[in-house]
C-alpha cells in the first residue's frame, strides 16, 4: 500500500527525471525497509536520558546503505521455473543517505548547526548519479535546520529544508 502510494507520488513529481516503473518500485521497497529498521532502532524522544535503543531482532537482516538489485542468479536459484524479465537488468543500485546509516551527519550543511530535525524522504524520489564503475541512484532523508529557519524564514534566500540528495 505505502509502496504504491510512494511510486504514484514520485511519478507526479518527476517530469524531468527517469520514470522507470521497476526502478521506482525497487526504490520504494527499499524506503519501506529503511523506515522499518529506523523505527525499530529508534529511541523515543520522550524517553529518559540514558535510555538505549532496542536492538533489532536477529531475524532482521541489516542491509544497506548501498542496495544492489537482484541478479539473474537470484531469480534462477529461488524459482523452479524462473521468469527472467530483461527490464530487471536495467535497475540501478540505490545509495541511501539516512540517519540510520550515517548518525554523524546530524548537522546543517549550510551553517553547521546541530539544531536540526529529520523531516522526510525527498518528495521527488531518487536522483541518478555517476558511480565509480556504473550509473547509480541516490536518495536521502531531508533535514530541517531550526537555526536557518529562524534566520532566513521559509522561502527566503536560504531554504531551511536541507536535502541530502
Amino acid at each position: 500500500m505505502q509502496v504504491e502510494k510512494r511510486v504514484t507520488s514520485w511519478k507526479t513529481h518527476r517530469q524531468a527525471q527517469s520514470q522507470s516503473e521497476p526502478q521506482l518500485i525497487w526504490n520504494a521497497h527499499i524506503i519501506e525497509y529503511v523506515n522499518y529498521l529506523h523505527e525499530r532502532a529508534l529511541v523515543h524522544g520522550n524517553c529518559k536520558k540514558g535510555t538505549v535503543a532496542d536492538s533489532l531482532p536477529n531475524n532482521v537482516p541489516i542491509l544497506g546503505p548501498r542496495f544492489v538489485p537482484p541478479s539473474y542468479l537470484h531469480v534462477e536459484k529461488r524459482q523452479k521455473c524462473p521468469l527472467v524479465e530483461p527490464v530487471t537488468a536495467y535497475i540501478k543500485p540505490l545509495n541511501v543517505v539516512h540517519p540510520f546509516y550515517y548518525p554523524t551527519i546530524s548537522q546543517c550543511p549550510q551553517c553547521d548547526s546541530p539544531n536540526i530535525k529529520w523531516d522526510s524522504w525527498t518528495p521527488t524520489g531518487h536522483h541518478e548519479v555517476h558511480g565509480v564503475r556504473l550509473e547509480e541512484c541516490a536518495i536521502g532523508f531531508q533535514m530541517q535546520c531550526n537555526d536557518c529557519e529562524i534566520l532566513y524564514g521559509k522561502g527566503q534566500q536560504s531554504d531551511p529544508t536541507c536535502a541530502l540528495w
